[in-house]
């Protein structure tokens, strides 16, 4: 009775630390993702670039199209020069507005400098329906550009 227990928290303890690595993994996926689409999106601001990358909702319901974002960008910001602090992204979770599916959200804090100025763009990533995922799919192959959530100017 002893070996089963043992070997049943032994089982469980190899599980909850697969789960807490599996979301550190995704974690830097979606720190690596940002990186990628912000230095191709902003250098220059280019709403070509922004739609490839863009989610459903950014590029059909958001209040201010790709075009007009990467406008206003481009005045107050200027073009990227380069990324000066390691982003930071929090998964969550939750309903999109009118809409009963789940949908994840990678809300990424990235510091870095433009032509400008220096800001902080809070960025939210969304995973979006991809065809099924084998066993080992990942999200950080899904992760959209969804909105710009805000701007905090350093300089």
């Amino acid at each position: 009775m002893k070996k089963w227990f043992s070997f049943g928290l032994a089982v469980v303890g190899l599980y909850l630390l697969a789960v807490f690595i599996r979301a550190e993994l995704e974690n830097q996926k979606a720190e690596k993702r940002i990186i990628e689409i912000l230095t191709e999106v902003a250098s220059p601001w280019d709403a070509s670039v922004m739609r490839k990358y863009g989610s459903e909702w950014l590029l059909n319901r958001a209040p201010l199209s790709p075009e007009k974002i990467a406008e206003l960008a481009a005045n107050d910001l200027g073009s990227l020069r380069e990324i000066i602090k390691e982003p930071t992204c929090n998964f969550q979770a939750g309903y999109e507005r009118g809409s009963s599916d789940k949908r994840i959200w990678a809300v990424c804090n990235v510091t870095a400098r433009f032509d400008k100025k220096t800001a902080t763009l809070k960025i939210r990533l969304i995973a979006e329906p991809t065809p099924q995922p084998s066993f080992f799919g990942h999200l950080g192959d899904s992760l959209k550009l969804n909105d710009f959530m805000g701007t905090e100017i350093k300089q």
